[in-house]
């Protein structure tokens, strides 16, 4: 296996590990009244919503460029040039 696909698909791995670490995260709020009944909490994206929107596309566009790569280098012959798809 040549190291250029490793590396990229450590990328590729490493990418969707750490965006999902981070979206999945949450924060939560707690807000006590004298009556008992009256209290709340709230659980949201520690990133907030937006934060979250933006991380997982940026994360998904990385991580699919990495496989893209990955796949180009899985293909590729010794000489530099690509190989076509099959039946192509």
């Amino acid at each position: 296996m040549r190291v250029q696909v490793v590396g990229w698909a450590v990328v590729a791995v490493g990418t969707v590990a750490f965006v999902l670490s981070l979206v999945l995260m949450q924060r939560t709020t707690c807000f006590d009244a004298v009556d008992p009944a009256r209290s709340t909490c709230v659980t949201e994206p520690a990133l907030g919503v937006d934060g979250s929107v933006l991380l997982g596309v940026i994360g998904l566009l990385v991580a699919g460029f990495a496989v893209f790569r990955a796949v180009r280098a899985a293909r590729s012959r010794p000489d530099g040039t690509v190989r076509s798809a099959p039946g192509a």
